[in-house]
């Protein structure tokens, strides 16, 4: 009948529509392998995510980095502990547990560092309490310690040591 040739003419076009596109994209091949290969030995990502080998490597460098950070802002470090190692897509999360000391004023600066650090990384489940503290003297007014818990994560590729050989 007259529609199922009508229908089977749609789909031969719909076909040979298919067939053009993965020719050029066939035909765009090599020249999509140059650029993939251009830019993973850029390596445009590198400054963003944590170094290291390999994962405990980039646990220790930011226990460091949180360390030297609180250090600037005289926050007192109670205890850094590296969790373990998760999947985040294409990358690791390397994260560190931390339990420090502070007034309000070197929480909020060591944040915002933070926040603005590179490698970049991520604050997540912050919890703070606050324990009033009294002055040894009696005419300094009391002021307020902060007990904060919080994890701060990073990303680090898990290609990273190849990518990092000489020659690449």
């Amino acid at each position: 009948s007259a529609v199922e040739w009508s229908t089977l003419g749609l789909a031969i076009e719909d076909i040979e529509r298919t067939i053009r596109r993965y020719r050029n994209l066939l035909a765009q091949e090599p020249a999509l392998r140059a650029f993939n290969e251009r830019y993973a030995s850029q390596r445009p990502l590198a400054p963003l995510l944590l170094p290291g080998g390999n994962p405990a490597l980039s646990g220790a460098a930011l226990q460091q980095q949180l360390q030297d950070l609180a250090g600037q802002h005289d926050v007192r470090v109670l205890s850094l502990r590296v969790r373990q190692t998760e999947e985040d897509g294409l990358f690791e999360r390397i994260a560190v547990e931390a339990r420090m000391q502070s007034d309000i004023t070197g929480l909020r600066d060591l944040l915002y560092d933070i926040e603005q650090s590179e490698p970049y990384l991520f604050v997540e489940n912050l919890a703070v309490r606050s324990r009033p503290q009294r002055r040894r003297s009696s005419t300094q007014a009391s002021r307020d310690v902060l007990d904060t818990r919080l994890l701060v994560y990073g990303l680090r590729s898990p290609r990273q040591a190849i990518v990092t050989e000489p020659g690449r």
